[in-house]
């Protein structure tokens, strides 16, 4: 997956629209902010077969489940990078725009690399700055 010309101000205009669209499953949540950076950055939409096809915790759930076969969201992602030729780099040597995964208070949560730290996209508090000693893993976009 090769980053566009521009990708920087690509994946900063991104974050700007994720900051100011309401949070809502299934079209502006922590996985689809993820693939929508991603798009930004690269013109390949990894969220294109899952947007629109839940609007709940639950359902994001229970597609998680059916596509990885009762895994979780880690599982999933781990499936989409390594399909999508992405591989996992260490955390302290991940780069801007590289996805990175965190525990959350609910369970494993999606952000990007930015700085010393990701962004995540967050229900309660919108984009929240999560400390890159906090990060768990990250693959490389």
């Amino acid at each position: 997956m090769m980053r566009s010309q521009n990708w920087q101000i690509d994946m900063g205009k991104a974050i700007e629209k994720a900051e100011a669209t309401p949070f809502a499953w299934g079209s502006n949540d922590c996985c689809l902010f993820v693939c929508d950076v991603i798009l930004a950055m690269t013109g390949v939409d990894l969220g294109a077969d899952f947007r629109g096809k839940y609007d709940t915790r639950e359902g994001a759930e229970a597609l998680i489940g059916f596509a990885t076969d009762g895994g979780d969201l880690e599982l999933f992602v781990e499936q989409m990078c390594r399909q999508n030729h992405m591989p996992e780099v260490e955390v302290n040597f991940a780069w801007r725009g590289d996805v990175a995964l965190h525990d959350a208070d609910a369970g494993p949560c999606l952000g990007i690399i930015d700085g010393d730290g990701a962004v995540y996209l967050s229900e309660k508090h919108r984009l929240l700055m999560i400390p890159r000693g906090d990060i768990r893993r990250t693959w490389r976009v």
